[in-house]
Formats: structure tokens, C-alpha cells, sequence
């Protein structure tokens, strides 16, 4: 088969295939552009997901006449000359392939004006140029992308749904309105108005612009100064997580990234404070010498190199370890004033379940299982009384005696049982418990109760949106609300179980439905609540707290797993014993 040379219009073609990926592809070299131009203005607008119009409008520096052919030419750029230039990279675009390859698949025209100058425009399909004259606009650029793959039918066929490609758009202009908080951005689709940040240069501010006060109001702020490395930005105390790591945002010199290296970090200083499945909220922007950095081996630039990869994770772990111990401290204190008002309370009370912990009274010499609960100011954990009109509950019987030997590291109750020892999860158990009995006491809708005070919850707009358009849903989950603005609801009733805890539910929920919105919805929302209401590693259990857990675990249905699927438990038996200790 003889080799020849691509056609030009073809080669553009394969090269718009590795930068532009989908209408978010388009919007991200947009803004790349603007804000090289030194924009402190840049305002997104798209149709039906981005796959009719994109228009992005800056008030930066422009295109001067005689450079707007050159800009629509492949590796055609101002921001880069010479090879040392790759190893310096001090803006977020630099190959020139942006606007070439954008008008290659896509209908676009241009209007642009320099300060001074007399402003021009230009219009291209399919990467030919079909006018250029002068034109009236304001000073900056506006940029209009129409029918998206048009002459690539193949490529277009493959996009998502406009719903999905919207949702990629506004989770794009987000990383990009917190990396930069000095630019206002302001992102609309149908003519409404999903954010726009005031560009005052707090990462705060714009977060709260952008996904509402509820997300911003317990993250802790973190900044750090250092020779060679800055670090500036938000992380989440170890109560506030996520089911995955959409809400972990990371850049590097304001450039938006995935960094495997940076998420290790991550996970290293949260370890021991966090479930296996939850992962912090995290907000963090990087700043690293040019040259000690690279930002050429992604074609979309989504990852980067580090030339101390060492350094840089160490510097990340340290920073957050830091920041945490900070904050464990001072919610410590205020857990000292708490505990001490209590022991006021308390203080003459020898049940008290703080106060046998703290002296050694319990008797260690019986420890049988106790039946019926013992009376105990204020528990933890009570254990559930069967409801005796529905007969006996199912569940394995206890066929050999249990004895609660205590609890290790707070998070673990420690059983002796069959001749061998149980380790226990105390949260995990407790999670089980309380999935069961929401799927034995609801069968089809768990009831509301209605609110003496409604709770005003301040989320974004397309969070709004969202909740709105699945208001069934959450009121088969008990959850009754108004719309009362933009980016704003009322909840009005709540399941009564997790009363106090309304706002943070119903975040999960919506977290739920932000990430793909599974088909067993309510099973997946039991689950939630449940995990939210259980026992938390690190809570202290009184001897008779643990029994009542005990007793009400084994009783259940699965009762070796949570509903996530993770063990309850863990049996060491005495022949795993004896040859640890090499006495078999």
C-alpha cells in the first residue's frame, strides 16, 4: 500500500479529535484565550448542552487585524517561540491548536477589538475562512461556535445527551471561576443565569457563588508561602466528606488539573479520619516555578509533572495535617466546655456513662450479655425494642455466650464468642441496624414530619434545578420543600429520624443524584440516611451501650455486612490465635 501525504482539511480534522473532545472541550480553550488576554470579564453562554451555540465573551486585550487569519492557523501562537519556551510555560495555552482545530469541526464567528483599534470579524466553517471585514463591538473578543461537529457526524453521534454536556460545561467554568477569583465569570444557558462570581479575588466568595453558602460554611481556609511553593485555598474538617472526589478540585499555577500525586497527598493526611468510601471536600491551587513544572504531556493539559515529586507531596500532606490538627484542637476545646457542662449535670450520677470510662468502674469480671438495657443518662446507643404486634424478628440465634470484652481505639467493640474473639465496626454495625429497620418500618414511603421552623438551604442554581425536577423522589424520601429563589429552597417536612440533621441529608441526597442518579434510588438513599445517622468511629460506647449493639446486630438480616457491602465483623478463632503466638 503506497504512503501519501493527508489532506490538510483531514489532518486538522484528526488534530481537533485530541483537543476537542465534546461542547466542554470547546469551552475550556475559550476561556484558556481569554484569560491569556489578561480578561477580567468572561461571561459563557450555551444552547441545548453546548451542541448548537457556544459563545464565549471577554473584555481582554483582543486580536489585532493583521493576526486574525494567522490565530485560525494550526501551531500558529503568540505565547511561545522558541523549545526552552515548553520548559517555562507561564500561560495556559500555548500549541496553537485551540481556534484552528474549534473551526475545523464547527460553524465560528469572531468579534474582536484591541483597545484603539477599529474592532473586525470573521466567520469560518468547517475551517474556511468565508469573511473578514470591520466590524462595531466593544473592546475584548466574542467568540460564537455553532453546530458542533457538523461535518463529522461520527463525532457528534458519540455526545451525551444536552443535559449531560451542560452538566460538563457548568463543572468546567466552576474549576475555572475557583482557580481564578480575581475574573468574574458568569455562566448562562437559556437565558438563565447559573452563577456569577464577583471577581474580588476570594476563593470563598466565588465557591459560595458558585454552589451555594451550604457547600463553603464549614470549610477551613488554607494558605501557605514559601520560597518556591504557594499553596492557597479550602479543605473540609473530617465531618464534612463526599462520596467520591468531584468536590476535590486542584490546580496547579491556576491551570485546572488531575493529579494522581496531588489526590495521594490527599488521602495520606485524611488517613484515619475518614471512612474508605468518603473523601474530603478539597479546593487547593498550587503555585510551583514554571520550569519546575510540565504541563505538555496531557493534549487537553489536564495533568501535569512535578520535577520534585517528593517535595510537592510532602508539602500537600503537611499542609493539610496541619490545618487539621488546628481545627481538631479548637472543636476539642469547645468539646472540654461541652463535656464539662455536662459533668455539672452529671456529677453525682455513678451511671454515668463518661464517668465509668474515666475511673474504671465497671465490673470486667462477668461481662455476659445483658437482655434488657440498663438505664443510663443521655446514651449513645439504646438499642430497638421490636414492635411485639409484628412477632418476632428474624435472625441468627445466639446458640454460645457473648462477652463484651470492651472497645479499642473507639471504633471497634471488642467480643469473646465461640472460642475465638469478634472485632466489631461499631459504625458499620450500626449502619446495618438502621438500613434494616428503614426497610422493615417503610416499606414504600417514609413519612415527613413537618417543621416547626422550615430551613432555609442556600445551594446553587442547577443544584436547585435538580431537586426541583425530582421533588417525587425526595418526597417518597419524607422531604417536603419550596422553591423560594434562584439557588435557594425551603424544606418544610423531614423524616423524623434524622431530625437536626435535615440540611446534611438532603445534601446527600442531591449528591446522589448529582452522580448519575441510580435506578434504586431509595435503597440508595436508606443507605445514606442510615450512614449518616450511625455511630461514628471515635465515638465513646458505654459497656451497655455496646451490649444493646451487640444484641440488636445479631438479630439482623446480613448481619456480617453494612449495606455498602463492608464487613460488621472480623472472628479470630482460637486456633488462629494459638499459632500467632506459636503455640500450635
Amino acid at each position: 500500500m503506497k504512503i501519501h501525504l493527508l489532506d490538510e482539511h483531514l489532518i486538522n480534522k484528526i488534530a481537533a479529535g485530541e483537543v476537542i473532545e465534546r461542547p466542554a472541550s470547546v469551552v475550556k480553550e475559550l476561556i484558556d484565550n481569554a484569560l491569556d488576554a489578561q480578561a477580567s470579564r468572561i461571561e459563557i453562554n450555551y444552547v441545548h448542552g453546548g451542541i448548537d451555540t457556544i459563545e464565549v465573551e471577554d473584555n481582554g486585550h483582543g486580536i489585532e487585524e493583521s493576526d486574525l487569519p494567522q490565530a485560525f492557523m494550526r501551531h500558529a501562537t503568540s505565547k511561545i517561540a522558541l523549545e526552552a519556551d515548553l520548559y517555562n510555560i507561564n500561560t495556559l495555552g500555548f500549541r496553537g491548536e485551540a481556534l484552528p482545530s474549534i473551526a475545523s469541526v464547527a460553524r465560528v464567528e469572531v468579534f474582536t477589538c484591541p483597545p484603539d483599534h477599529t474592532g473586525m470579524y470573521a466567520c469560518y466553517e468547517g475551517g474556511i475562512l468565508k469573511a473578514m471585514e470591520a466590524a462595531s463591538c466593544p473592546p475584548g473578543t466574542r467568540i460564537k461556535v455553532r453546530d458542533l461537529f457538523f461535518n463529522t457526524p461520527a463525532r457528534r453521534k458519540f455526545l451525551k445527551s444536552p443535559v449531560s454536556e451542560g452538566n460538563h460545561i457548568h463543572d468546567l467554568v466552576a474549576r475555572y471561576a475557583l482557580a481564578w477569583p480575581e475574573v468574574s465569570f458568569t455562566l448562562k444557558s437559556n437565558r438563565k443565569i447559573y452563577f456569577k462570581t464577583p471577581g474580588n479575588g476570594s476563593i470563598r466568595d466565588a465557591a459560595m457563588s458558585v454552589y451555594g453558602g451550604e457547600f463553603v460554611k464549614t470549610l477551613l481556609d488554607i494558605s501557605y508561602k514559601g520560597d518556591r511553593y504557594q499553596l492557597e485555598g479550602m479543605i473540609s474538617p473530617p465531618e464534612t466528606t463526599r462520596q467520591n472526589r468531584r468536590s476535590q478540585l486542584l490546580f496547579v499555577n491556576k491551570r485546572p488539573v488531575r493529579s494522581s500525586l496531588l489526590y495521594k497527598a490527599i488521602d495520606t493526611a485524611y488517613q484515619g479520619l475518614l471512612l474508605s468510601r468518603e473523601y474530603p471536600v478539597v479546593i487547593l491551587n498550587l503555585s510551583v516555578p514554571p520550569e519546575l513544572v510540565d504541563v505538555n504531556v496531557h493534549p487537553q493539559k489536564w495533568e501535569v509533572k512535578f520535577a520534585d515529586e517528593k517535595q510537592v507531596f510532602s508539602l500537600i500532606r503537611e499542609l493539610i495535617v496541619d490545618r487539621l490538627s488546628g481545627h481538631d484542637r479548637s472543636a476539642l476545646a469547645a468539646w472540654d466546655r461541652n463535656l464539662a457542662s455536662n459533668w455539672d449535670r452529671n456529677k453525682l450520677s455513678n451511671t454515668s456513662s463518661y464517668w465509668r470510662a474515666s475511673h474504671g468502674s465497671v465490673d470486667f469480671s462477668t461481662g455476659e450479655l445483658l437482655l434488657q438495657d440498663s438505664e443510663i443518662p443521655m446514651p449513645l446507643y439504646t438499642g430497638h425494642q421490636p414492635d411485639a404486634s409484628k412477632g418476632p424478628e428474624s435472625g441468627p440465634e445466639i446458640s454460645s455466650p457473648i462477652k463484651i470484652l470492651g472497645q479499642l481505639l473507639q471504633s471497634y467493640i471488642l467480643v469473646e464468642k465461640d472460642d475465638g474473639l469478634w472485632i466489631i465496626d461499631q459504625h458499620a454495625a450500626h449502619e446495618r441496624i438502621l438500613f434494616n429497620r428503614l426497610q422493615q418500618q417503610y416499606q414504600h414511603v417514609i413519612p415527613g414530619s413537618e417543621l416547626l421552623f422550615p430551613i432555609n438551604l442556600n445551594i446553587s442554581t442547577r443544584q436547585a434545578d435538580l431537586l426541583e425536577s425530582e421533588e417525587e423522589k425526595l418526597a417518597m424520601m419524607g422531604f417536603v420543600f419550596d422553591r423560594v429563589g434562584p439557588a435557594s429552597i425551603l424544606i418544610r417536612q423531614a423524616p423524623s429520624q434524622i431530625q437536626g440533621q435535615e440540611s446534611e441529608v438532603i445534601m446527600e441526597l442531591l449528591d446522589l443524584l448529582e452522580n448519575g442518579n441510580p435506578a434504586d434510588f431509595r435503597r440508595e438513599a436508606m443507605m445514606r440516611i442510615a450512614c449518616r445517622q450511625a455511630i461514628k468511629a471515635g465515638d465513646y460506647m458505654s459497656i451497655s451501650e455496646m451490649k444493646a449493639l451487640v444484641k440488636d446486630l445479631i438479630s439482623q438480616e446480613q448481619y456480617q455486612h453494612c449495606p455498602h457491602g463492608r464487613p460488621t465483623l472480623m472472628k479470630i478463632g482460637q486456633n488462629d490465635l494459638e499459632r500467632m503466638f506459636k503455640r500450635a
